[in-house]
This record gives structure tokens, sequence and C-alpha cells, in this order.
């Protein structure tokens, strides 16, 4: 029988993984030297050129404020470029010091270097014997000792996110023009994601834990049942307990001053009702207090009424009938039951993944392998399982968006097909996506490679073009 070394599999997985991801950021960042917008790419700038002319509210354009004019196609194409080659180098600096992180607390370089210790430990076992030093903590058992563990592998964690995240928040989307968020904020928004992973995590965790002493090898189906269980309580709950943590959520009604609110609920009840969508609340989130990204999304379980969140960012950045159109879109995929085969593929990812896991967590030699001869902490099994499994993620990775993509697609169609002969929410939709990628920066040269693995849908210009495609067809055939 091969004996697997788990330490050489685990760190050479992870330093592959790395490589992997800075191959393609690298072929990526090739994509982002151009001075001058390609050819490609020409009909997106034109129509952004005409986009950009027209006042993002027509409730909000002031008769007497000279007319907008429009922006300089090549600066805004240089403006994405920059941004996502920012986000990219920063992004690989990040990966760079996350493996060495990984490396430090998977490998004995800690024990044999960093602190002299004669006998060479692993990093994973220096926090869990640290943890053991905790008060009160052993006279409890494994699971305790395990949550012990998880906060001290996180607060190690936090000393490189923490710069990380200043970093990315007040400095590089400061740079870009994205940043609205004070340090109050981001300061009140770290100890609330923290207290709220907590909260939520550990007792997942203990579950977890519990579930695999109880259940031994047969642990994988109960385990299923406690997620499923969790996500039918988590997803309604969302908008109600969790997102008003963050961020304040006011029903649109109550936008009575802001004409084009209105118009964007009246639109958006009136298509509802066409569709016999179960429409329950719209929602209008203040994300303009952080970023001035915009986004739109609905939630709720898929037998469930859905609740519309619209960015204000978005309201004020589009007009009425760019926000239907948008819309229109999402409702395409409540349509074809895109949320409810999303959720049943991440379940299906999900089952294969603990089977797998089942296959290591309960090997000795895992456990020698990182220095633990005497004990086997689930809690070291589960980490080093799922480190195990980055070529399953890197495969999944690609295949969820493939499948996403293509949803995305078919929304598109959808909204198409609800269009009179003028097309309207075709247009609509064209001109909301290249006002959205124009705001977001996102619109650049992109690899095909490295799009396929980051992206979960569809690039703002193979949208416009897929779009314009059903409407030349349509043409054609009348």
């Amino acid at each position: 029988m091969v004996q697997v070394d788990y330490l050489k599999a685990t760190l050479g997985l992870t330093v592959a993984q790395h490589w992997f991801d800075s191959w393609l950021s690298s072929r990526q960042l090739l994509k982002l030297d151009w001075k001058t917008i390609p050819s490609h790419l020409g009909p997106y700038f034109t129509l952004l050129d005409k986009v950009a002319a027209v006042p993002a509210s027509k409730a909000a354009k002031d008769d007497n404020a000279p007319d907008p004019k429009t922006r300089d196609m090549t600066s805004n194409f240089l403006a994405a470029q920059a941004y996502l080659k920012d986000k990219l180098r920063f992004g690989q600096l990040t990966s760079l010091v996350d493996l060495a992180e990984t490396t430090l607390i998977y490998s004995t370089v800690a024990s044999t270097t960093l602190l002299g210790r004669g006998k060479a430990l692993s990093g994973l076992k220096l926090l869990w014997d640290f943890a053991g030093t905790l008060p009160r903590v052993n006279k409890y058992g494994e699971i305790v000792h395990s949550l012990a563990f998880v906060v001290v592998l996180s607060l190690v964690g936090q000393v490189t996110a923490v710069p990380a995240s200043l970093y990315r928040t007040f400095v590089l989307e400061e740079k870009h023009g994205f940043n609205k968020t004070t340090v109050r904020t981001w300061i009140l928004d770290f100890i609330k994601s923290n207290v709220l992973s907590a909260a939520l995590g550990l007792p997942l965790i203990a579950a977890l834990l519990k579930i695999i002493q109880w259940a031994g090898p047969a642990f994988v189906s109960y385990a299923m049942a406690m997620v499923i269980g969790l996500q039918l309580v988590l997803i309604p709950a969302y908008p109600y307990l969790i997102a008003p943590i963050f961020n304040k959520f006011r029903a649109l009604k109550e936008f009575t001053d802001k004409p084009n609110y209105v118009e964007v609920g009246r639109r958006t009840e009136a298509l509802a009702k066409r569709l016999n969508f179960p429409l329950g609340k719209l929602w209008v989130i203040d994300g303009s207090t952080r970023s001035s990204h915009s986004n739109a999304y609905f939630s709720g379980l898929p037998f469930l009424s859905k609740h519309v969140v619209l960015y204000d960012t978005l309201l004020d950045s589009s007009t009425p009938e760019e926000v239907e159109a948008v819309l229109a879109h999402e409702l395409g995929h409540w349509q074809k039951n895109h949320v409810a085969k999303m959720m049943l593929m991440s379940q299906v990812i999900l089952l294969a993944n603990l089977s797998l896991i089942r296959l290591s967590i309960f090997n000795p030699a895992l456990y020698r392998a990182f220095s633990f001869t005497s004990e086997r902490p689930l809690i070291i099994g589960l980490m080093v399982s799922m480190s195990l499994l980055s070529p399953l993620d890197t495969i999944t990775s690609f295949v969820v968006h493939a499948v996403s993509r293509r949803f995305e697609f078919q929304a598109d169609k959808f909204a198409f097909d609800l269009s009179n002969d003028e097309h309207e929410y075709a247009d609509n939709l064209k001109s909301a996506l290249i006002r959205l990628g124009n705001e977001n920066k996102s619109v650049t040269d992109v690899d095909g490679l490295w799009s396929a693995y980051k992206h979960s849908h569809p690039t703002m210009p193979e949208r416009i073009v897929r779009l314009d495609e059903l409407i030349s067809a349509e043409a054609k055939e009348r």
C-alpha cells in the first residue's frame, strides 16, 4: 500500500495552487498593457460614449445644469486597466504572504528556526499546544480545545489580514475613487464581522466535530443534513438578522422624496405581477457609505417569497428603466430555477468534499506527519484534508463558473424575450451593463483562461455582444 507523506503533499499542493493562481494573474496582467482600446472592445466603448452623455437619473436632472459631457473613451479604458492591474498585483502580494503563513503553520520551520526548538514540531502542533495552555481549555475535552485552537489560529491570521484589509480599503480603493468607508466604519465592521464569525462559526465547528466523533466514518450524511438545515434557516434570516448588522436597510416605498426611487418601485411591482413573481419586500441598502460600487440581488429560498435588495448606488447611477431591465434579468434566474440548481450543485460539491475528507481524516499517518504522535485532534485532520482538496477546488471553480456564466446568458435571454418589438428590455439592459461596467471600472481586455477561473459572470462586452446577436437574429427572422 502506498504511504502518503501528508506534510509534503499538503505543502506541495499549496505551492502548486499558489503557482497556478500567480500564473493566471500573470497572463491577465499581460492583457492590461494596452495604451489604446483594442479593436474588439471598440464597440463597447462607443456605446459607453453615448450612454455617458445621458443623465443617470432623469429625476435628478437639473434643468439649469449644464448638459453632461461625453467622457473620453480611452481615459475610461485606461482607468479600468489601472484599477484591475493594481488589484491583481496586490492579490499576488497577499497570495505570497498567505503562502509564507501557510508554510509556517504546516511545516516545522517555526520550531526549528524561529523558536530554536531542539525537537521539530509543526506550526499546527505549536498552536494546538499553546491553545491547550489557555485557562480551563483542557478541562472540557477535545472540542473546547479545538475551538480555542481555531480562535488562536484566527488571531494569528489577523496579523497579515488586518494590514491587507486596511491597504485594500484606504489605499487601493481610495486611489481609484471607490472607497467611502471611514476609519470608524471599518473598525466597527471589523469587530462585527469577527463577532459574527465566532457566533456562527464556532458552534458550527463544534457541531461538526461532535458529529464526526459520534458517527465516525458515517459522518458524511449527518454533516450534510446539518449544513442543509443551517442553510434553510440562515438564507431566509439573512436580510433580517445578518445583513442589517453592517448596512442600513430601508423600504423602497419610504423614499417618497426621490421620484426615480418611486418609479423603480412601481415598475418592479408591475413586473413581478406580470410574471407572478412571489415578491416580498423591496429594500434599499446604503452601499454608498462604504463604496461606490453598484449591485442588486434577490434574497430568499426558491420556494418562499423573494426580497429585492437594491444598492442606493445603483438607483442613483441608473435610470428607472435600466434598473427594471436589471431586475428582469434577475427574474430570469428565478423563472429558470437557476438559484435552486446552483444550490443543488453546491450540495453535490460539498458531498464530494466530505466524502474525500473521510478518506484521510481517520488516518494516523496524517496526524504523525504534523507532529501529533499521542493524539489525533479531528480539527487538525479537517484542516489538512481540506488543504489536500485544493486541486478539486480548482476544477470545481472552472465548472461552477462555466455553469454560472451560462445561466447569466440565459437570464439575459429571458429579459430579451420580455421586450416588445422595440427591444426595450434588451436596450435598457445593455445601457445598464455599460453604465455599471463604467462605474465599477470592470471593463478591460481579459485572458480567457483567467476569466474562466475568476469570473462567475460573463464580461460586460460579452453580454452586450450576445444581446446584439439576439436582436440581429430576430430581425433576420422577420
